[in-house]
């Protein structure tokens, strides 16, 4: 009731396609669509990899309908083992969606909790309670920027297995990602951090007052010094992974 058209649903926004019930059984194709779609799966997301491999490579998919014979026998489907073999094809085979979505949606929250944390030094009020997201922006940014890298690196080597086709982020990765411009950016954010620190280092000596939340301060830091040097490590992953 809900597996099916919650993976169908999937497989329409991964892939762009039209087809409404993507784990009907009954199928026909020719001898060469078999061929040029280079089938892998042994279990069932089979079903989920002919739609997916048939719309990457433009063949033509029509869907004619069908009934069933009622059955008669015990049904062999695992509803959570098979569900999950199907999600966990259609995440790998669609990187950008596992890793690359989620990294800038994290980073953005982190980088609106940074500026919360420098606007707010006294925090900011929830009911009786009050939040001071200092670690919260930090961890998300981290977070966020290496899922960005690792999606990054994943999709050029996909491209490379010919998992996924060549796109207009491919050329966008391959244009602005080279390892020299993303070390470049790595020792600007690494800077940044020094920088900042050095900031809060005068403040303590001085014991002056820069009129923002030096705790803010600390933390938008180490969040650039941490990732930076995550930035350099990418940097070379993903030069690594688009090694001809």
């Amino acid at each position: 009731v809900i597996g099916t058209p919650a993976i169908s649903f999937l497989l329409r926004l991964f892939t762009g396609s039209s087809v409404g019930d993507s784990q009907c059984g009954l199928r026909a194709f020719s001898r060469d669509a078999y061929e040029r779609m280079e089938l892998r799966s042994s279990g069932m997301e089979l079903a989920s990899e002919m739609i997916l491999k048939a719309f990457r490579r433009d063949m033509k998919v029509a869907e004619v309908p069908t009934t069933y014979a009622v059955r008669k026998g015990e049904t062999k489907l695992n509803t959570f083992r098979d569900g999950w073999r199907h999600l966990r094809f259609l995440l790998l085979y669609t990187p950008h969606y596992l890793f690359l979505v989620p990294g800038l949606i994290l980073m953005l929250l982190g980088i609106l909790s940074l500026g919360i944390t420098l606007a707010a030094s006294g925090g900011v009020s929830v009911g009786t309670l009050t939040w001071q997201p200092v670690f919260a922006g930090g961890i998300l940014v981290v977070v966020g920027t290496n899922a960005v890298v690792i999606g990054t690196a994943t999709h050029l080597f996909a491209v490379s297995r010919g998992i996924i086709p060549e796109s207009w982020l491919t050329q966008v990765v391959r244009r602005y990602a080279q390892l020299e411009q993303v070390l470049g950016l790595a020792g600007l954010v690494i800077l940044a951090g020094v920088g900042l620190d050095a900031l809060i280092f005068y403040e303590w000596v001085t014991e002056s007052d820069l009129g923002v939340s030096t705790a803010g301060l600390a933390a938008v830091a180490q969040t650039s010094v941490i990732v930076g040097a995550n930035l350099v490590l990418g940097g070379f992953l993903i030069a690594l992974m688009d090694v001809e």
